[in-house]
């Protein structure tokens, strides 16, 4: 785990974050260890949550149009964005895919 103090972070931010998105790592100030710095995704995972973002590109023209079919029976909310099983539905265009 690597170490740096407060004025290591304001002067050099990113030698910090990128040794925060290997490790856990702490920040001290006078000497004393105070904060600690880490990855969003190590952070989710000490939580115990777990986000998995797919792309639709990935996905079988049969899966998607039976996702489609399923999300189209299910009352929508019009303030949000065109999902489909919780992905975006990115076929909409620009002002389709978003309420205004």
């Amino acid at each position: 785990m690597q170490v740096f103090t407060s004025e290591q972070l304001q002067r050099h931010p990113a030698e910090v974050q990128q040794s925060a998105l290997s490790e856990p790592t702490i920040i001290t100030y006078r000497g004393r260890p105070r904060l600690v710095m880490l990855s969003i995704d190590e952070f989710d995972r000490m939580r115990g949550r777990r986000h998995t973002v797919l792309q639709a590109a990935r996905f079988s023209d049969d899966l998607l149009a039976e996702m489609r079919e399923i999300a189209g029976s299910c009352p929508s909310d019009d303030s949000e964005p065109d999902l489909i099983g919780g992905l975006l539905d990115e076929t909409a265009g620009p002002a389709e895919s978003r309420a205004s």
